[in-house]
């Protein structure tokens, strides 16, 4: 069924079929030997970033907003740091349970393609950055404690002021932990938190999102959602037409496979595309319907 404002290549696929390609049995889910079927990529075309971060649903936008509140950088990798994707890559692939692509992979992409079209982006939390944010907020907070509490003093029962000491004494509390958490981080990371890794490959009008991965356990910082709004920007100021999020399972009721990814890049105001599936072209049409007549029987 096409969608308002959609369109179909079913004219394309007939050519294939006529000219002797046989088109490979439409599935659902995902098959790393095959073009995906399924993706969903962002229409950039005449639009600012303001307008596109609008477009965001809800929560994208307040997680793209608690990645800045928290502090957390990004910045591009060298080939030579690959190890730090692939890393990543591996843990995420043993979480969800797919089948991860090989550093080689990625070095080859760089050299198939050239600098100029792959950049790797990670996502991290500077500690020092930011412990002295928290720390700085922490100070203020107790500061407007002591300050109501000695209002209150003066002027009891003032509930304006009581309302107003209850919220910052639970803020206060909230920055005691997060200054608490952060010192487990340097214990168990150092100074810097690697939080999300992505691989983009930049060709013709588009940014092709090809590779995700992230540090489940440090999912509150929201890694990914700042590398996404960073290219996102960045495609926008260098011209590119489409912003591919790329393959999605075809699946899209909650309990089914790969509807977190759906989800995830729906919230971006990404538009789901069908493409037209796989062919084959058999070079000997009589022994293909021999051999396939033969896997049929055993």
């Amino acid at each position: 069924n096409i969608v308002e404002g959609g369109f179909n290549n079913f004219d394309v696929v007939e050519n294939l079929k006529s000219s002797g390609f046989v088109q490979l049995p439409l599935t659902q889910g995902y098959d790393l030997n095959k073009e995906c079927r399924w993706c969903s990529s962002l229409d950039l075309r005449n639009k600012t970033a303001d307008d596109i971060f609008k477009e965001f649903s809800y929560t994208t936008r307040q997680d793209v907003r608690s990645a800045q509140k928290y502090c957390v950088n990004v910045r591009k990798l060298n080939v030579n740091e690959l190890d730090i994707l692939d890393s990543m890559e591996q843990e995420t692939s043993k979480r969800h349970n797919f089948h991860a692509f090989d550093l080689n992979y990625y070095k080859e992409l760089y050299e198939f393609y050239g600098d100029d079209h792959v950049e790797t982006w990670l996502s991290y939390l500077d500690l020092d950055q930011y412990s002295s944010k928290i720390q700085k907020e922490y100070d203020k907070t107790l500061k407007d404690i002591e300050k109501t509490k000695t209002f209150l003093e003066s002027n009891p029962g003032n509930v304006k002021k009581e309302k107003r000491l209850k919220t910052d004494e639970e803020y206060y509390n909230s920055l005691k932990k997060k200054l608490n958490q952060i010192s487990g981080l340097r214990n168990e990371y150092g100074e810097i938190v690697p939080l999300a890794c992505c691989l983009f490959l930049k060709y013709s009008n588009q940014i092709i999102y090809l590779v995700g991965s992230s540090n489940y356990e440090q999912r509150v910082f929201r890694g990914p959602y700042a590398i996404h709004w960073h290219m996102i920007q960045e495609a926008i100021e260098e011209g590119y037409e489409q912003y591919n999020f790329y393959g999605i399972s075809g699946l899209f009721k909650p309990e089914e496979e790969g509807y977190g990814v759906f989800d995830f890049k729906r919230g971006f105001n990404a538009v789901v595309h069908e493409y037209i599936g796989n062919f084959i072209l058999p070079c000997k049409p009589f022994i293909f319907k021999i051999y396939n007549n033969l896997k049929h029987i055993y």
